[in-house]
């Protein structure tokens, strides 16, 4: 519910949408959903995203990405791909926007799911857009309009109906031809009562009336959108307004409202793109690339080890059985009374010994459990339940060790059970 809540609100206050996602992973956290988990932090990222709060957002996707590959999600880990193309292009790095676009676009291609695809297909085509990559732009829009049509998905068709104009803006350098487009997007935008799609909208065709030396009605499409994105705390397309109203007053001459919305863009500016805020970005997507190589190595370096567990097994294996074939073989009239005398002792002392482990573990949990329920602080809380699920991991493993006595008396008996096997492979 808190997620849903958030995307409800990413397109009327940024502020509540932020406020929802939060709820969110308080709640995953308490349910201990790791896929839960991983898809609010990736809603809190994608509401920072739109704030212009890069920085964060790119922090959270790093966050639920790592998530999502440890659980193996194909769908949740191109989900987050597509997202951090976005904070890329807001960043107008097109380049870098495109690489992970195209690494989304690899996954959603297996995953059949045409409203997912067709996003993906759309962020491409505005990538190569701005790359002036225009005939695989056009190609995608194509695809991307089939799709929202036969979808009856009316929100992304005006999306495409805008990128649509924006290509042939920049590949005729005359926005004559974008602006049928345009209304149709701000149309279908209107009808469905989003106004972000309308603020971004009315950017474009203020910039198009701006070409034309049509100033007032540029003026009127900046001044509409300035006002829905302050509404809607909108910091991107409130900067693009600022910047705009300020160049256009300044070709009429009037420099005293041009000199005011440049001051209030350049304050912007400072607080949503800055150098810090770009170094920060960079510095957490190397970090997250050192990581999965460091874990890659480790997967590797386990595996080896596996190897040579699994050699040395079946050599043990092998010298055990030859020695007790010919234990078997030589003594087998003379000893057998003596044997089966042994290796009752035998059992019975590693019984013993497992039990004596069995008890102080035992008396470890107690406390652990009794301290949980005591003690009201978090960073406590996490350490005292991570020794409570070691205590329990070595109770487990005391307990298959007295399982052992029980297979070699021939008392063990198969305990089945149903589970969840997807969750169980995962926490392994």
């Amino acid at each position: 519910t808190f997620i849903a809540l958030s995307y409800k609100y990413q397109e009327k206050d940024l502020n509540e949408s932020i406020a929802f996602a939060e709820g969110a992973i308080k709640e995953a956290e308490k349910l201990k959903d790791s896929s839960l988990l991983a898809e609010a932090i990736t809603t809190l990222g994608i509401a920072h995203d739109y704030a212009g709060n890069y920085d964060t957002a790119m922090e959270n996707f790093i966050r639920s990405l790592k998530i999502f590959e440890l659980l193996q999600d194909d769908k949740g880990i191109a989900h987050v791909l597509n997202n951090i193309g976005s904070v890329y292009f807001y960043q107008r790095d097109f380049e870098k926007a495109a690489q992970y676009w195209e690494q989304a676009l690899v996954i959603k291609r297996k995953t059949n799911n045409p409203k997912e695809l067709a996003g993906t297909l759309n962020n491409l085509a505005v990538a190569y857009v701005r790359l002036e990559k225009f005939d695989e732009a056009f190609k995608y829009y194509e695809q991307v309009i089939a799709i929202n049509i036969e979808l009856n998905n009316f929100k992304n068709l005006a999306a495409a109906y805008n990128n649509i104009a924006i290509l042939l803006h920049k590949k005729n350098g005359n926005g004559k031809e974008s602006v049928p487009y345009y209304n149709k997007a701000y149309n279908i935008y209107d009808s469905l009562n989003l106004p972000l799609g309308k603020s971004e909208i009315l950017l474009n065709l203020g910039a198009v009336h701006y070409e034309q030396q049509q100033y007032e009605n540029a003026l009127d499409n900046f001044l509409e959108s300035l006002k829905i994105s302050t509404e809607i705390g909108a910091a991107a397309h409130k900067k693009q307004a600022y910047a705009n109203l300020s160049e256009t007053y300044e070709t009429k001459g009037d420099f005293t409202n041009a000199l005011k919305y440049y001051k209030l863009y350049y304050e912007l500016k400072d607080s949503v793109l800055n150098e810090n805020s770009q170094k920060q970005i960079a510095e957490l997507e190397k970090k997250y690339e050192s990581e999965k190589k460091e874990r890659q190595i480790e997967l590797q370096q386990l595996e080896l080890i596996k190897s040579e567990n699994r050699l040395y097994q079946l050599v043990a294996v092998g010298v055990i059985i030859l020695m007790l074939i010919a234990l078997w073989a030589g003594y087998f009239f003379q000893k057998r009374k003596a044997k089966e005398a042994l290796e009752k002792a035998k059992s019975k002392f590693f019984s013993n010994i497992v039990h004596e482990f069995r008890t102080p573990v035992t008396l470890i949990s107690g406390p652990i459990e009794q301290a949980i329920e005591e003690s009201n602080e978090k960073p406590v809380q996490d350490m005292l339940h991570m020794a409570q699920r070691n205590s329990q991991q070595l109770l487990k493993l005391v307990n298959q060790l007295l399982d052992v006595s029980k297979l070699e008396s021939g008392k063990m008996q198969l305990n089945k059970s149903y589970g969840d096997i997807a969750e169980f492979t995962g926490e392994i």
